[in-house]
């Protein structure tokens, strides 16, 4: 099973990302046939600047500065402003980096040679982090006399070789020879020249090993263009889910934790009887405003619990109180100590520290921090740093979860995520039954060399499986024993 495919990132972090970019497929640039001009939109709170890269598709490269545009200010630029040097000649893509990535960017390709002089197609830039292995082209609408051009971008470093699949009305009908895409350039394809035996419309799906962006251009028999860009369309992919389910295993493990400490000291009976696995020793000292109460769960060299959840290891807890006894706000650690935890027969080693707090009286309380996780396979590299804030109450002997979930993984490849449970549709976890939540959705949104959006939906009714949604594709998954 692959290693290492997700790289989260929170929610909460979404506003701070350090820099953004985007791409514009194709612009052109041809006296007397084609003009183009780029509006860039600044939604930040403090002046931006942008760099800006243009490509022509023989990898002819050209670049400049669009300077500092005030907050909430719009600059628009011809091509000709932008890239003096530029001058008249074939379509190139547009590449813009900014320090700030609240930019709206958009482009103005305008056909000359027309009735009008100015027939003008609008599309927005395309940002990075919607580039994907596999784009589809929604609407190629055909028309005798009329044409179609299609532009894809390998955002990749590598070149890569890509296959135009067409279907129509009756499904799957052609696919192209292979295409060569080299990297970060644009290549064009006017399907008349690609495909002349297309002679209906369709739509076309394209799937490469590195991400790409791509717009299609689709001219009536009046040379007017129109512009759309291509969409992503990942496939649903349950193993690129299994970074985040060891991340939410863990987190079970704390809030069990949690629970069974405070349980042991307050003869609560709404979490399980965790046996010798693990081992379970409470400290309380109830005249103590400082090591209030303490615990440590210890796994040993690794043991396999009632619920089928293999771990090794120790969580300590320390906590110190404010107030009395019985109402008390609880705050303080829990340590994970080589802690290890085993999802689909590969191993994780833990080690970090959380923030816990809550009350002593409800069990309600929050977790807020961060650990440390390395892989233990021989077949696995890379590492997990994962954290958490949430919101955990004990509901109906179990508890409830909502909040974000934080987790980089860093190995061949890296990649970023937001992982978040609403308030209206929380995690319910019932330890005493099942180590998987039994109710409740976590939305999720990807961003590497592919980015998507989707959801894991635990409301199916039983403990070991969950529905992926991705792109509006779903399928049931096992979430296996954790063992």
């Amino acid at each position: 099973m692959p290693f290492l495919r997700i790289f989260w990132v929170s929610f909460l972090l979404i506003g701070s990302v350090t820099a953004g970019e985007w791409v514009l497929p194709w612009l052109s640039n041809r006296d007397g046939e084609w003009a183009s001009s780029v509006t860039f939109n600044n939604h930040g709170e403090a002046p931006a600047s942008v760099q800006l890269t243009a490509v022509r598709a023989n990898g002819d490269t050209f670049t400049a500065n669009l300077d500092a545009v005030v907050a909430g200010g719009q600059v628009i630029r011809t091509v000709g402003d932008l890239f003096p040097e530029l001058g008249s000649g074939g379509g190139f893509a547009l590449f813009a980096v900014s320090e700030s990535d609240a930019w709206t960017i958009s482009a103005k390709v305008a056909s000359l040679n027309t009735a009008s002089g100015d027939s003008p197609a609008i599309a927005e830039a395309v940002s990075a982090t919607r580039a994907d292995t596999r784009l589809v082209f929604p609407s190629l609408p055909y028309m005798f006399g009329a044409n179609t051009a299609l532009v894809l971008v390998n955002m990749g470093d590598e070149p890569q070789d890509i296959v135009l699949q067409v279907f129509t009305e009756q499904g799957f009908v052609w696919a192209t020879n292979p295409i060569r895409l080299e990297p970060r350039r644009p290549l064009p394809q006017l399907m008349a020249l690609v495909l002349p035996e297309l002679t209906v419309s369709s739509y076309i799906t394209v799937v490469g090993a590195q991400a790409m962006v791509g717009g299609v251009f689709n001219f009536n028999t009046l040379n007017e263009p129109s512009l759309m860009n291509a969409l992503p369309n990942p496939a649903v992919n349950s193993a690129q889910l299994d970074e985040l389910v060891m991340t939410m295993n863990s987190s079970a493990e704390i809030i069990a934790a949690y629970g069974t400490a405070t349980s042991v000291v307050f003869n609560k009976n709404e979490t399980p009887k965790r046996e010798d696995c693990p081992a379970v020793e409470t400290t309380f000292n109830p005249a103590q405003s400082e090591s209030f109460l303490a615990a440590t769960l210890d796994w040993g060299a690794g043991c396999t619990n009632m619920l089928g959840v293999y771990h090794a290891g120790a969580l300590g807890l320390s906590l110190s109180r404010d107030g009395g006894v019985s109402a008390a706000w609880m705050a303080g650690q829990l340590n994970f100590d080589q802690f290890v935890t085993r999802y689909q027969g590969e191993e994780f080693r833990i080690n970090g520290t959380v923030q816990a707090e809550g009350s002593t009286l409800s069990a309600n309380f929050q977790l807020n921090g961060a650990w440390q996780a390395e892989a233990l396979s021989a077949f696995a590299s890379g590492d997990v740093a994962a954290s958490v804030n949430l919101a955990v109450s004990r509901r109906e002997a179990g508890f409830t979860v909502q909040g974000a979930y934080q987790t980089q993984i860093n190995g061949a490849s890296s990649y970023d995520i937001t992982a978040v449970i609403e308030a209206g549709d929380p995690l319910f976890y019932d330890f005493t039954t099942c180590a998987w939540p039994t109710r409740g959705t976590v939305q999720f949104q990807l961003y590497s060399n592919a980015g998507f959006s989707g959801s894991l939906n635990y409301n199916t009714g039983d403990c070991n499986t969950a529905v992926l949604t991705i792109a509006g594709k779903s399928e049931t998954i096992s979430l296996g024993s954790g063992g």
